[in-house]
C-alpha cells in the first residue's frame, strides 16, 4: 500500500472513532462479542450519546460510561431521540390532515386483483375503531415498559 491509501484508512478510523450515536430504542445493550446471546456487559438507556470505537458488519463497538461493549446498529441514530406525540390528544389533526392508508394485506391482494374495495376488506375483517381509539388512549411510561421487560426475563 502507498502512503495516500495508509493516510486516508487512518482517517477514516479515526473519523469512525469520533463518532456519537444516541440511542433510540429503551435502552442499547452492550455486550461482549458482536453476537445476539453474548452476555450483556452494560446498557445504555434511551436518549444517551454513545462513542463508536469500530464497526463490524451490522454491529458497533461502543464506549458508555468507561464501557466498551458491542450493540446494534439499529439501536443507535446520528439524531437524539424524538419525543413521544399522543395520537389521542392530536386526533382531530389526524383526521383533516392524514392520508389513510390501506393495510399491506390490502394493498397486496388488491395489487393481484382479489379484493375490489376496501370497503369489503373493512366488513371481512370487522375492524373496531372506537377499539383503536380506547387503545391509544392508554399510557405507558419507559419505566412501565422496562419494568414488564424485566419481569419477562
Amino acid at each position: 500500500m502507498n502512503r495516500i491509501t495508509i493516510t486516508l484508512m487512518a482517517f477514516a478510523s479515526l473519523s469512525l472513532s469520533a463518532e456519537l450515536l444516541y440511542v433510540q430504542s429503551l435502552k442499547a445493550p452492550l455486550l461482549a462479542e458482536p453476537k445476539l446471546g453474548s452476555k450483556e456487559i452494560a446498557s445504555a438507556p434511551r436518549g444517551e450519546k454513545l462513542r463508536v470505537i469500530k464497526k463490524e458488519g451490522q454491529w458497533f463497538m461502543v464506549e458508555y460510561n468507561k464501557t466498551e461493549g458491542w450493540t446494534l446498529s439499529t439501536l443507535l441514530s446520528k439524531q437524539p431521540p424524538i419525543e413521544k406525540v399522543n395520537t389521542a390528544e392530536e386526533k382531530d389533526v389526524t383526521r383533516e390532515t392524514a392520508r389513510r392508508r390501506a393495510s399491506g394485506y390490502t394493498t397486496a391482494a388488491a395489487a393481484r386483483g382479489l379484493i375490489e374495495e376496501r370497503a369489503r376488506a373493512n366488513e371481512k375483517y370487522r375492524l373496531d375503531f372506537e377499539a383503536i381509539r380506547w387503545l391509544e388512549r392508554i399510557k405507558v411510561s419507559d419505566e412501565e415498559v422496562m419494568n414488564l421487560i424485566k419481569e419477562k426475563e
